[in-house]
């Protein structure tokens, strides 16, 4: 049997995926033509990246819009709208059951402020369709440098928006809200779900005891994170773990109270 970390199979898988991921056919091009007008829009700017774990804190989001920092956000953490005025500038989902559960005009954002993968076009009408490239995301750590062809999909939506905030040009990213464990009462590896045991997320009644939800590979979801550290440093730019706690270590730390008082200090001396 062939190693499947040998050069010979790295080389046959890349011109695998290379063919499954080439460009070719007009349709994609228009369903993804949104996008290119997001390029380095944000260029040389500081960003959130926004998780919805338990750690997450609404006086947190409250912050954020004070400082009025760009941010980007996921899921169904539109649910916890009426607890707070902030908004995200950039809105994502990608998970097949959470979007199912979603109806565009529930979110209460404008469409141009939300980003859907292609293959949910169909469903969505309205928005900005991506094109989710395929890979191996067990064996391959790969980062888009250019969302407009496609980002590379990790099992967490996270890995996602961290590549798209790399192609809106942001130099500096906080990563919060990402505590990278779930409370599992049972786990179906077959059907690639698990049955949640409550207090996942930090907004009430996002998921209820005993409800069925997508399985996350962490391993796949640590080769996303590592790609984009690895992407980011590359060209100069930084990403940073701000959550409170949680149990995500691929990036390097900061405190979140501390980081607020910088981004302060930095648009008091700016003025």
């Amino acid at each position: 049997r062939m190693n499947k970390e040998s050069s010979i199979y790295k080389s046959i898988r890349n011109v695998y995926y290379g063919i499954k991921n080439f460009p070719s056919n007009t349709k994609l091009a228009i369903d993804t033509h949104s996008i290119k007008k997001f390029k380095d829009i944000h260029k040389g700017e500081t960003c959130f990246i926004i998780g919805n774990g338990p750690s997450m804190r609404f006086s947190d989001l409250d912050r954020i819009n004070e400082l009025k920092v760009k941010s980007f956000a996921c899921n169904k953490i539109f649910l916890g709208f009426n607890e707070t005025k902030w908004r995200p500038d950039y809105f994502f989902v990608s998970d097949s059951k959470i979007l199912k559960d979603i109806h565009i005009d529930e979110v209460g954002l404008p469409y141009k402020k939300m980003f859907f993968p292609r293959s949910q076009k169909d469903h969505f009408k309205k928005g900005n369709f991506y094109n989710e490239l395929q890979h191996d995301w067990l064996k391959d750590s790969l980062f888009s440098f250019d969302a407009h062809t496609g980002v590379y999909a990790y099992g967490t939506i996270i890995t996602e928006m961290l590549q798209f905030a790399y192609y809106m040009g942001f130099s500096k990213v906080y990563i919060i809200g990402v505590d990278f464990s779930y409370n599992m009462q049972s786990v179906d590896k077959k059907d690639q779900t698990f049955v949640s045991g409550g207090n996942n997320y930090f907004i009430k009644g996002y998921e209820k005891e005993g409800a069925v939800l997508n399985l996350s590979n962490p391993e796949a979801n640590i080769n996303g994170f590592k790609a984009a550290k690895k992407g980011f440093e590359s060209k100069g730019r930084e990403i940073y773990n701000a959550t409170r706690g949680g149990k995500l270590e691929v990036f390097v730390r900061k405190n979140l109270d501390e980081v607020f008082k910088e981004i302060e200090d930095s648009k008091k001396w700016k003025q």
